[in-house]
């Protein structure tokens, strides 16, 4: 059967192709075995193909290169979304200063403390403050230890009131551990409920920035670890199963300084993951 082709309002149609001469005379260089499979269906698919500008590039023989997608998930602009994982270590943990005498300025050893203390350490904690207001969107000093107040307060709470969750969410995985532990010495010890509170706002409190780190942890991921000093008033009252006192007083406030490190993740171009927020790192 010969090859037809009619030519109705401007289309094009191929006729004879759904039989075996069809295929035959369209490709003389295949085989006639090689078509007995086929129907009808098939060779009008054939057929539209042709219709709309031939062989594809794989039926020419051409070797097509892969292209790579326009909209790559990690090309330049994107943002990383990284999940932060506490490196679980304090970069040179705090220590209370000695106090120098006079008698130091005239030694080797007295100027060298000196340029440590006051020239060595106060640098590293300059640049961990630099550092946060280039990883922290609208970072002010003033609004950092009110949120590290509040976390303060947050965290005793939680763990008065026996909310792991809250507690775990808040303090590092090497801390969260610390937290079990005491929170099942209290359940032997027979503290079948605990009251705390501050006395003032969290606000009201006074933190003193005593030292700031940084921790480099990947090329683009590090970690700023603050110690801090913590000064409040507040309750504490512990109740035993029958609803005895126990320990401390709901109506006795006392004075309280802690020293505790909150560490948060920094890195360039970051919008989301775990752990990009002040959490509690170690207490001292």
């Amino acid at each position: 059967m010969a090859l037809r082709s009619i030519v109705l309002g401007g289309a094009r149609r191929v006729e004879g192709l759904a039989s075996v001469r069809g295929f035959a005379a369209l490709c003389p260089t295949f085989t006639l075995p090689s078509f007995q499979n086929l129907d009808k269906d098939c060779g009008q698919d054939l057929v539209n193909g042709l219709a709309r500008g031939g062989l594809r590039g794989y039926a020419k023989g051409r070797q097509v290169r892969p292209r790579a997608p326009l909209n790559r998930p990690m090309g330049q602009g994107v943002p990383l979304k990284i999940v932060f994982v506490s490196p679980g270590i304090l970069v040179e943990p705090w220590q209370k200063a000695e106090q120098l005498s006079w008698q130091s300025l005239l030694t080797v050893d007295g100027w060298r403390k000196r340029w440590q203390r006051y020239f060595v350490n106060t640098g590293k904690s300059l640049y961990t403050l630099s550092k946060c207001m280039q990883g922290i969107p609208n970072f002010k000093l003033r609004e950092l230890k009110v949120e590290l107040a509040e976390l303060y307060e947050t965290i005793n709470e939680a763990a008065a009131k026996g909310n792991r969750k809250l507690v775990q969410d808040s303090v590092t995985d090497k801390t969260w551990t610390l937290f079990k532990k005491e929170m099942a010495d209290r359940k032997r010890s027979g503290w079948d409920k605990i009251e705390w509170a501050l006395s003032e706002p969290a606000r009201s409190m006074k933190v003193e920035l005593l030292q700031g780190r940084v921790i480099q942890v990947a090329p683009e991921v590090q970690f700023a670890q603050l110690t801090c000093k913590l000064t409040s008033r507040q309750t504490l009252a512990a109740y035993g199963a029958s609803g005895e006192l126990v320990a401390g007083s709901p109506e006795e406030a006392v004075e309280v300084s802690e020293h505790w490190v909150f560490e948060r993740g920094l890195g360039k171009k970051l919008v989301a993951g775990a752990g990009i927020r002040w959490r509690l790192a170690a207490r001292l």
